[in-house]
């Protein structure tokens, strides 16, 4: 894979949410095949997994992709084995290869990909615990593994995929009732020009400062392709917003802070802050990656998994992952936790 380009370009087309879907993912697939390759092409498809034995492809989208390789991903999802494999292969693989992605229909996908001439396919999954998900597939003359630094690289990038897919789908319902979901508008170096709702509290505010002028640094030119660059980009800040630029006014950029949560699983115990590391976690989210996503500090992290493991019964973060997938088959409480 290529490294021409740079990873700011890549988020930077992720969050152009006022284009129209038909230019939105191309846009992004271009950035991400500018940067990270894909001498095959790259395709890019929103879909819908949230049905167990049905997996709906809203939109395919292809670069650099032959007529026919497009064809055989509209004809193959909806097969009945093939929808019901990918249902639960996107719902637990956040990144990764051919062989990881596909699992059993590993066979049939290979043969396609002999066919037209792709060694490998490296697949970035925006999926979010709504289980509604935008892809992004690399297509590769040659069949490599991917390493641990290009892995983690390409997680950071699928999380930033299902905020922004999730938040341009609040956008539309907002739009459509007459709400706005900003609760903060900043200027480019951090200042806070309007607060409403939890936005009004102190540490909010300085949170959304500080993650405005991280934003602002990965930004300059000299850094916009440092690997900093995209720590620094977080996907969300304190687990509630989304940064997105506004309109320019009086020569001033604003930032508007969008709130991006999901609806906890109702009937569980948890809080809706537990709630939300243990539903990433079913979606196979590292406590680092979920940590990443939500905006939050690995430690954080941790002491939120541990209280909803207590809560639900369980010691162990697979038991945590079974028991909030499947709320009556909690166990009763226990008085210690032990999770990985």
């Amino acid at each position: 894979m290529s490294d021409a380009g740079a990873l700011v370009d890549i988020l930077e087309a992720i969050y152009r949410l006022e284009l129209p879907e038909t230019d939105w993912v191309p846009g992004i697939m271009r950035a991400i095949t500018a940067r990270l390759g894909g001498d095959r092409g790259t395709g890019g498809l929103l879909y819908d997994a949230s049905d167990d034995d049905h997996f709906r492809l809203h939109q395919l989208f292809g670069i650099g992709l032959t007529d026919e390789w497009i064809e055989v991903g509209l004809q193959q999802h909806p097969l009945p084995d093939y929808s019901r494999t990918m249902v639960a292969a996107y719902r637990r693989v956040l990144c990764g290869t051919t062989g990881e992605f596909t699992f059993e229909m590993e066979a049939v996908v290979r043969e396609q990909m002999q066919r037209h001439g792709v060694g490998e396919q490296f697949l970035m999954n925006g999926i979010d615990p709504s289980h509604h998900g935008l892809a992004v597939f690399l297509f590769s003359s040659e069949r490599v593994a991917l390493s641990r630094a290009r892995r983690a690289l390409l997680e950071r990038i699928a999380t930033h995929l299902a905020t922004a897919y999730r938040l341009r789908r609040r956008l539309a319902v907002a739009e459509r009732s007459g709400g706005t979901g900003g609760e903060a508008i900043l200027r480019s170096d951090g200042r806070v020009e309007h607060a409403e709702g939890a936005a009004l509290e102190q540490n909010a505010r300085l949170a959304l400062r500080d993650a405005v002028q991280q934003r602002e640094w990965a930004r300059r030119r000299s850094q916009r392709d440092s690997p900093e660059a995209l720590t620094r980009w977080r996907t969300m800040v304190a687990g509630r917003w989304t940064l997105l630029d506004s309109a320019e006014t009086g020569g001033q950029r604003l930032v508007v802070a969008r709130e991006n949560t999901w609806v906890p699983r109702a009937g569980t115990p948890l809080s809706p802050r537990e709630s939300q590391v243990a539903s990433l976690a079913v979606l196979g989210r590292t406590n680092k990656v979920i940590a990443y996503e939500l905006g939050l500090s690995d430690s954080t992290v941790r002491v939120l998994m541990k209280r909803a493991a207590a809560k639900l019964g369980v010691r162990t973060r697979a038991e945590l992952v079974d028991s909030y997938r499947t709320p009556a088959r909690a166990r009763a409480p226990r008085l210690r936790t032990r999770l990985p």
